[in-house]
């Protein structure tokens, strides 16, 4: 296994060194991801890999406009990309598994939106509550 050679910090700083692309095409398209960080967790005896990325997006509207992602409610499209039919759980999954990681499950634990494509910068968290 790779893991072994290096230490975490290496590790990380591997995976996030290149940026991810993809084009799903139906709703959501140029995709861009940035691994931040990943790690191996245990829990009820499986093996498990979460994934804090960086993502830069375009999805689909009702009204078959383009947008970007951060422009949505953010648990609404975070929720989008969390399921297993996005192209982008196959995409961090096949990066991380080449760098050794457990390829049972994959869980994308932080989920934030990249300013430009290139996911270099974040939006700031919106305030959930006005006051």
């Amino acid at each position: 296994m790779y893991l072994c050679y290096m230490n975490k910090r290496e590790l990380n700083k591997k995976l996030n060194s290149t940026l991810l692309q993809g084009n799903d095409g139906a709703y959501i398209r140029d995709i861009n991801i940035r691994v931040n960080r990943a790690r191996v967790r245990t829990g009820w005896g499986r093996d498990y890999t979460e994934v804090d990325i960086t993502i830069w997006a375009e999805i689909k509207s009702i009204h078959g406009e383009w947008r970007a992602c951060h422009t949505y409610g953010p648990r609404d499209s975070r929720n989008f990309l969390r399921r297993d039919a996005n192209l982008v759980n196959g995409i961090v999954n096949d990066w991380t598994r080449l760098w050794g990681f457990p390829t049972s499950d994959l869980k994308l634990k932080t989920i934030k939106f990249g300013t430009t494509p290139t996911c270099k910068e974040q939006y700031l968290p919106r305030r959930r509550y006005w006051r």
